[in-house]
């Protein structure tokens, strides 16, 4: 995949990881390079996002069933939309939980069996 990223990179997109994951049946959900940077506001500022996409896709319904028949058209059009609202709030609920939960914190070595020495203990709450 490096030349998808050369890609992504030279067009300062995502689009290459979006058709790649809706062709996979997923979603691509980007994330910011540095979480430490990461603070409320921005978190805010992806569910207000979300919500605003939510309210297109909703748009995009209300319209397609008007007449009392969605068309092939209005159906792709219905699905962009779902897309694009489930990568948001993907990406929303992602962060909250790299942010804030703290089994995303852990170190990982502190996690293991004993074996390498660690002195601390992970326990899922």
């Amino acid at each position: 995949m490096g030349w998808a990223d050369v890609l992504q990179k030279a067009g300062g997109t995502n689009h290459v990881a979006h058709a790649v994951a809706r062709a996979s049946g997923g979603v691509f959900v980007p994330m910011p390079p540095d979480l430490g940077e990461i603070d409320n506001a921005d978190i805010n500022q992806r569910l207000l996002e979300a919500l605003e996409q939510i309210a297109a896709y909703s748009k995009q319904v209300r319209e397609a069933i008007e007449d009392g028949v969605i068309e092939r058209h209005e159906r792709e059009a219905i699905d962009d939309e779902l897309y694009l609202v489930i990568s948001k709030l993907q990406e929303h609920t992602t962060l909250v939980y790299r942010i804030y939960c703290e089994a995303e914190k852990v170190n990982a070595p502190s996690c293991s069996s004993g074996r390498s020495g660690a002195t601390k203990t992970c326990v899922e709450k």
